[in-house]
């Protein structure tokens, strides 16, 4: 069942398009997608970086490597750009003495 909603949840912030053309993203304030997001599918930041164009990247997802949805932010409006299932958090490989990094 929580699939379902996910489901559905993905449908509205990416719905099809009969043309095959790529559809315009559904855009909601940033605190109600955080909000939403961690209430109905456990998902919360996992991940946060800026692009070149000053955008902010939001990755939001479930602890245990489940469900995951990708959001540009500007002004404070996040845009829903992808969402998928099984992810992971991949530490950097440590640096060895004398190295930088």
């Amino acid at each position: 069942m929580p699939f379902a909603i996910l489901a559905l949840a993905l449908a509205l912030l990416f719905p099809a398009s009969p043309t095959g053309a790529q559809p315009a993203p559904r855009c909601m304030p940033v605190d109600v997608v955080t909000a939403v997001f961690q209430e109905r599918f456990s998902e919360q930041v996992v991940w946060v970086g800026v692009d070149q164009q000053g955008r902010q990247i939001v990755v939001l997802g479930q602890p245990d490597g489940g469900t995951f949805t990708i959001f540009l932010v500007t002004n404070g409006v996040a845009c829903g750009v992808a969402s998928g299932i099984s992810w992971a958090a991949i530490a950097p490989e440590p640096s060895l003495p004398g190295e930088e990094g």
